[in-house]
């Protein structure tokens, strides 16, 4: 398992929530996304990314079974955040 946390600029609702699910969904390995409070939601479903309420200043934890995937995973999410160290 790899993770990492990004701060995210914009929310992850409506279009940008679309827009997520539709290019994760092209990548092979299961991913994660992990609010502040531990919730869990597969980041491959507009249903949990919608439910999450993902908003802009928050901060979300990645988790994907993949490392080698994992800078897929960050050029898409880099639209929408910035990468915590």
């Amino acid at each position: 398992m790899m993770d990492c946390t990004y701060y995210l600029k914009q929310n992850l609702l409506g279009r940008n929530a679309a827009n997520i699910v539709f290019s994760f969904k092209e990548i092979r390995a299961s991913i994660f996304l992990y609010r502040e409070n531990g919730r869990r939601v597969n980041a491959k479903s507009l249903v949990g990314i919608l439910s999450a309420h993902f908003m802009e200043g928050e901060t979300i934890k990645v988790l994907t079974d993949d490392p080698e995937e994992m800078s897929r995973i960050q050029s898409i999410l880099n639209e929408f955040g910035t990468v915590i160290p």
